[in-house]
């Protein structure tokens, strides 16, 4: 093997050995922190990172329109027409698309930044709808009856803790009647995954020698926000908890499902 075939060779192992240490430190990471956060620290994570990034408070994208995959759920699952409820609105991507297809929207979200946001921008962009200030997984108050519900793109899956998120969706289920539509997005999984199991195995060791309240997950992350990254039977048994029965499950474009509300 000449020069240029062991420089080669060199460059693959080290490489390989860079891509190792970057793993084990992203392993490290995730695990440390999730083990030292409870569930109120990621809820103001969250709030910290959507007020940093300037998309959601921009028109160009909050006149953006539904994506392919948004569109399509609501053509094939949801009334032509109606007063639907919106959580997770940011500011205003879905409400601006939604009525500008004829639906009446009322919506909530857990950032006062994006609510504030929001409020000042609909009637800059034509559109009337009433946003609400909720607390963090939470439903606020004094809602009405509404034909379905969506839950704004990932928003589901920030709310950390299965306990918090069967909560919220049965929090919804009272604001519709059996047979509405509910439309969720999240990251999701399929398959073992060695990163993911160590990360686990080093967030649930901690939050048991710290005696936190709050579980950690498998398929809980930290990327920016927290995430939760669902595979398909976890998020069938959460909507069948909450009031939902799964009609729907796609993993592209973006995780998503669709489920109607049952009879109790």
């Amino acid at each position: 093997m000449g020069l240029a075939g062991r420089r080669a060779r060199a460059y693959a192992a080290a490489d390989s050995a860079y891509r190792l240490i970057i793993a084990g430190i992203r392993v490290l990471h995730q695990g440390f922190w999730l083990g030292v956060l409870d569930h109120r620290h990621v809820d103001a994570l969250a709030g910290i990172q959507y007020a940093r990034w300037p998309d959601y408070r921009s028109d160009d994208y909050n006149t953006s329109g539904l994506r392919d995959w948004e569109a399509e759920a609501i053509r094939r699952h949801f009334p032509d027409r109606g007063l639907l409820l919106l959580g997770a609105a940011g500011g205003g991507r879905e409400i601006v698309a939604l009525t500008r297809l004829g639906y009446r929207v009322e919506a909530f979200d857990c950032s006062e930044a994006l609510v504030d946001y929001c409020r000042s921008a609909l009637p800059r962009l034509g559109v009337t709808a009433q946003v609400h200030l909720a607390g963090p997984g939470e439903v606020p108050e004094g809602l009405g009856r509404y034909a379905g519900v969506i839950v704004g793109w990932g928003g589901y899956m920030h709310i950390a803790g299965r306990a918090r998120r069967v909560a919220f969706l049965r929090a919804l289920r009272r604001h519709v009647d059996a047979g509405a539509p509910l439309l969720l997005s999240f990251f999701t999984r399929s398959g073992p995954s060695r990163q993911r199991d160590w990360a686990y195995w080093i967030a649930r060791t901690l939050r048991r020698l710290r005696r936190s309240r709050d579980e950690v997950q498998p398929g809980d992350t930290l990327d920016g926000t927290f995430d939760h990254h669902f595979a398909r039977d976890e998020i069938e048994e959460e909507l069948a908890a909450g009031g939902f029965g799964l009609l729907e499950f796609s993993a592209t474009p973006y995780g998503h499902a669709v489920a109607r509300a049952v009879d109790p």
